[in-house]
């Protein structure tokens, strides 16, 4: 339940009409709060409870049933009173629309990394290989799956990427002082085989951190404990929507301004490093429409 406080939160006159669309980055800072207020994820922690229980995740805001989405609506005002001082309560609107687009996609994305996961066992019977569908489920929770990676080494991270010590289990041996042994111990695979195997997919997400400019490869253990384990959650994290992508960063691993800024410039140049060169596809096609052109010429 809402707590008393929370509803007798006093409501910025600035922040009572609702905002034009594309005018706000974050709901918390429209709303007047801050975005790590403990109002705010008080108040979003109850919208996705009632969510899971009115909403359909796989679907967009615009494409849920609209009974559904009127008792969720009301549920919403009944459990925070205080949103109804907003104009329309928009900030229900604002911030559900935002997490469905994100689950849509994370669920779409996930069902193509099971089909290729699916084929890749097909086509490579007897070869491990991780459940990569895993990532975007850890994503979405913001924490690693303990069922599929067994025999985590995980100390918790500060904001700045700061690493506070924790106890380490004697089964694991590395070298102080140097990420990439750290990285390397930390997945560890016990389930099907004989003896312990060693997956260095978590590698990736640190040579991807060392291309951010500043590098921050010190912020690896943040990235990994947020669910970004391998190069396929690093892709999917660059092909998020723009919203989805920010609230990840700031909300999810708590990034500051800059960081946020100089992750999103190393995964917008990780998306174009993947595409074609769209003038090349151009001058294939010219060339192409050319010869057809001369053949038919020649024909006649």
């Amino acid at each position: 339940m809402a707590t008393s406080s929370l509803n007798e939160v006093q409501i910025l006159e600035h922040a009572i009409a609702r905002p034009a669309p594309g005018s706000f980055t974050s709901v918390a800072d429209a709303m007047g709060f801050g975005q790590r207020s403990a109002e705010f994820s008080e108040f979003t922690s109850g919208l996705r409870g009632l969510s899971s229980k009115y909403l359909n995740g796989k679907l967009n805001y615009r494409e849920q049933n609209p009974d559904a989405w009127q008792q969720f609506f009301d549920e919403a005002c009944k459990l925070f009173p205080f949103v109804t001082q907003y104009a329309d309560a928009w900030p229900i609107n604002a911030y559900m629309q935002s997490r469905l687009e994100r689950t849509k996609y994370e669920y779409r994305i996930s069902a193509k990394v099971k089909h290729r996961s699916r084929h890749q066992a097909r086509m490579q019977p007897y070869t491990h290989t991780r459940n990569t569908s895993s990532c975007l489920e850890s994503i979405q929770s913001g924490r690693v799956d303990k069922n599929n990676h067994s025999g985590l080494a995980v100390s918790p991270v500060t904001t700045n990427g700061n690493q506070i010590q924790s106890p380490v289990s004697g089964t694991q041996t590395h070298q102080s002082g140097t990420n990439s042994n750290l990285v390397s111990n930390f997945i560890m695979d016990n389930s099907q085989n004989t003896g312990t195997k060693l997956l260095g997919a978590t590698q990736d997400v640190t040579e991807f951190l060392r291309t951010v400019h500043p590098n921050l490869e010190n912020l690896t253990r943040m990235f990994l404990q947020a669910g970004v384990v391998d190069a396929e959650c690093v892709q999917a994290l660059a092909e998020m929507p723009d919203s989805e992508k920010n609230a990840f960063l700031r909300e999810t691993l708590e990034l500051n301004p800059f960081q946020v800024h100089a992750v999103r410039v190393a995964l917008a140049k990780r998306i174009k490093d993947i595409l074609p060169d769209f003038r090349q596809i151009l001058s294939l096609t010219y060339a192409i429409n050319v010869g057809i052109a001369n053949h038919s010429q020649r024909r006649t």
